[in-house]
């Protein structure tokens, strides 16, 4: 049921769909409502919950909130349609249930998309709490972001906002066949029609738990991610082997075995050069993500063996320079403090 007829539209239309989220709902949506940028709808999907969701929604009185309610539970790629479709606004935000907007998130935001008419969806810098601490820093320009992409998400779903104009342009709409992973998706799909970028500012918490979606659901949502990885590929490598796109999955996800590091090596520099051939992304933002890929793939192999570090340095994608960095020293810290963690467990 809609609760509201389409008026005159503010900048913004904030949706966010919930499903049996009324433990944290109320300290989302008064996140929302609590933004110095006011000129918004916030259009809440209520999808089908049988919890205590309706009466969260019901005890708000803010008429800039509006509630869609599905009879039934129908998965959160209709719910996010549906709340596009029914906004009219001329930039759309996504939000969760379960997060906290910073007070100036959608203030920034417009002054950035202001700023920057070439960029069709921007994403900020997010905090994670809860069950897990998190700094989750994506990069921060159109070219970085869309070579990121050819290896995982660039950007934090719930902070993003995106221009209307970019998607009834280019009819970009989640798609149902990617559940789990429709954000995925929809930044590979948006990043060949438009400019993606993110707010280097921490704007968004969001937060960790045993009932959010990425934990419940994270076996169907890697058999996805799977097939979105070797469409990617396929764009810069047309012909592989089975093997190979096997192999490329373990890499992709810092999978790989320590007897199989001269492949990884030799895999990465083959993607190299297609990139070369091909001019799919920008060569040296690839090349700086091939070089981010080799990292991580020592940061994380086991066992952990004395001759690693002199093989990261003698490729031609490795380099103290590379290893100085603050991401990779955090990632590389962050890892030694999980193996020591491990050993204790194993020896106490």
């Amino acid at each position: 049921m809609i609760r509201d007829d389409k008026i005159a539209a503010p900048r913004v239309s904030v949706i966010l769909p919930v499903y049996n989220g009324a433990e944290y709902l109320a300290e989302a949506i008064h996140s929302v409502l609590g933004q110095t940028f006011s000129d918004f709808r916030l259009i809440v999907v209520d999808d089908g919950s049988t919890d205590r969701t309706p009466d969260v929604l019901t005890s708000f009185s803010d008429p800039r909130l509006h509630v869609i309610r599905f009879p039934e539970n129908r998965g959160r790629v209709a719910a996010l349609n549906t709340a596009i479709a029914e906004s009219a606004s001329e930039f759309i935000a996504r939000m969760d249930a379960d997060d906290i907007c910073r007070p100036r998130r959608f203030a920034r935001q417009v002054r950035f998309l202001d700023e920057h008419p070439e960029v069709g969806v921007c994403g900020t810098w997010t905090l994670g709490f809860g069950d897990a601490v998190s700094h989750y820093r994506p990069p921060r320009n159109p070219e970085d972001i869309r070579a990121h992409l050819f290896w995982s998400i660039a950007l934090d779903h719930p902070s993003i906002m995106m221009r209307r104009s970019v998607l009834e342009q280019h009819s970009l709409a989640y798609d149902p066949c990617c559940r789990d992973v429709d954000d995925f998706d929809f930044f590979i799909r948006a990043a060949e029609v438009t400019q993606l970028a993110n707010v280097p500012e921490f704007l968004l918490w969001t937060r960790a738990h045993p009932g959010e979606v990425s934990v419940v659901n994270r076996q169907e949502q890697m058999a996805v991610e799977s097939q979105l990885l070797l469409r990617q590929l396929k764009t810069l490598m047309p012909k592989t082997t089975d093997d190979e796109r096997r192999f490329h999955l373990q890499i992709a996800r810092d999978d790989v075995d320590v007897c199989r590091l001269a492949d990884a090596e030799r895999w990465l520099l083959r993607l190299e050069e297609a990139n070369r051939q091909m001019n799919r992304y920008d060569t040296v933002s690839f090349w700086r993500h091939l070089q981010w890929k080799w990292f991580q793939i020592h940061a994380t192999v086991e066992p952990l063996v004395m001759r690693q570090p002199l093989n990261y340095l003698r490729s031609p994608l490795g380099g103290l320079g590379v290893m100085a960095s603050p991401k990779c020293l955090s990632v590389f810290g962050l890892n030694l403090i999980n193996r020591v963690r491990r050993w204790i467990k194993n020896w106490v």
